[in-house]
């Protein structure tokens, strides 16, 4: 059986902050009710805020309550049930999060950081501009990595990049610690590299009751400046 974590144990993504799928329900459930409140007498208002304490599909004897509505309020109120009901499951499975969909999100927001050029490498603002501000430095206004097209030539670049990427996961996925970067395969000598190269990332996951080992391997195109993540835990 999957284990479950609770869901308010983890720091949320950006993108799963961003993202509300219950908006749409919660508006129609809101105008709905407003709709409904204009057609009930105040004995119907208190037989519908029973039914909506009701877990599971209302009973015959909840529903006699609101028998002698018209044919619009009872539609209205079936609907607003039915909305409520499915707010409720919703909110139940976001309750936990198991430890694959927890995985998968880490690997998804990775991806995104990796894939984003930071704004000190910018060359219009440059690391002297936010050198002297590093709470701003630190914060998501910096958020990704130095820029890889142009920048990555030789073993040295590489090393210094991975520990600049090191210092991002650290900074924007705090649900990875023990971070660690490396080239997969450092090349023989000195000479320039080819690309695309390899970087493995390895790292501890938050977990309950144990954290994960996480063991993922970049490939990243220095010409395009992309980033893949590939190996056991994603293929590209």
């Amino acid at each position: 059986m999957a284990s479950a974590w609770p869901k308010e144990r983890l720091q949320p993504s950006l993108f799963d902050r961003l993202g509300d799928s219950l908006a749409p329900e919660i508006a129609q459930l809101a105008q709905d009710r407003a709709a409904l409140d204009r057609l009930l007498d105040a004995p119907g208002r208190a037989a519908l805020a029973r039914l909506l304490q009701e877990e599971g599909r209302p009973g015959e004897e909840g529903m006699a309550a609101l028998s002698n509505l018209g044919e619009e309020a009872r539609a209205l109120v079936e609907r607003v049930l039915q909305l409520e009901r499915a707010r409720r499951r919703e909110m139940r499975s976001a309750v936990v999060l198991s430890a694959a969909a927890l995985r998968e999100a880490v690997l998804r927001d990775l991806l995104s950081l990796l894939n984003t050029t930071a704004t000190e490498a910018d060359p219009t603002v440059g690391d002297a501009v936010l050198a002297p501000f590093p709470a701003v430095r630190a914060s998501v206004l910096n958020y990704g990595i130095p820029g890889l097209a142009g920048h990555v030539r030789t073993m040295d670049d590489l090393v210094a990049l991975a520990r600049e990427i090191e210092r991002a996961i650290e900074c924007y996925e705090p649900r990875l610690r023990q971070v660690r970067v490396r080239p997969a395969q450092p090349p023989a000598g000195g000479g320039a590299l080819a690309s695309p190269v390899d970087l493995v990332i390895e790292a501890e996951l938050w977990g309950y009751p144990v954290p994960e080992h996480l063991l993922v391997r970049t490939i990243l195109d220095l010409d395009a400046g992309h980033v893949a993540l590939a190996g056991p835990e994603r293929t590209a």
